[in-house]
């Protein structure tokens, strides 16, 4: 998510932005799960303060779907009709109002045109 004045004022750092973000995708896609435990429990600690075991990591890393570039432009794109229901639960969960308008892959876009 980006602040939409800011992107529309400066889509190029959006976009590099999402190009390192990617780069993070792929090497989590690449990297066989039982190496993530570790970084991912670390990574859980950090967030909650409370300890996660390692088959509790497993678990949520094997119920934690990322998405490639070509991934997440396939879900805007309408070939995956997940998108839309995922977006409305968020809205619904943040207690916010829905602002599914302001939803946009021009970024995405953008770095697949690169």
């Amino acid at each position: 998510m980006a602040d939409k004045a800011f992107a529309s004022r400066h889509p190029e750092r959006v976009t590099a932005f999402l190009a390192m973000y990617f780069r993070g995708i792929v090497a989590l896609q690449e990297t066989p799960r039982e190496q993530l435990l570790d970084a991912y429990a670390a990574f859980y600690k950090a967030w909650t303060g409370k300890h996660l075991p390692p088959q509790d990591a497993a678990w949520e890393l094997a119920r934690h779907p990322v998405f490639s570039l070509d991934g997440q432009l396939a879900l805007f794109s309408g070939q995956d009709h997940r998108l839309q229901g995922w977006l409305r639960e968020l809205t619904v969960f943040a207690g916010g109002k829905n602002r599914l308008d302001d939803v946009t892959d021009r970024y995405l876009k953008a770095l697949a045109a690169k």
